[in-house]
């Protein structure tokens, strides 16, 4: 049966699973190549430039004494979802 109309505690459940289920399989911080992917720009670089201009979509930080920037994975989850639920 296909419904017509959302049910918005169905839709943050269903954002809730998928939160879950990412930080289940990557983990509670995300970054790297995999952050890059995730994010959808085809290299580091890019993603470089995308930090430089501000214009990188979810709070990325850096973490005292390791390389690179890092997200949290329930952000990430959720700028995904908001993005598949764009028209």
């Amino acid at each position: 049966m296909i419904r017509t109309t959302r049910d918005p505690n169905q839709e943050a459940a269903t954002l809730r699973d998928y939160q879950d289920e990412l930080t289940r399989v990557l983990g509670p911080l995300i970054g790297g190549t995999q952050l890059t992917a995730a994010l959808g720009f085809k290299t580091q670089e890019a993603f470089r430039k995308a930090i430089q201009r501000g214009s990188v979509p979810v709070k990325t930080f850096v973490i005292s004494g390791r390389r690179g920037r890092f997200a949290a994975t329930a952000d990430l989850a959720a700028w995904l979802w908001a993005q598949r639920q764009r028209p």
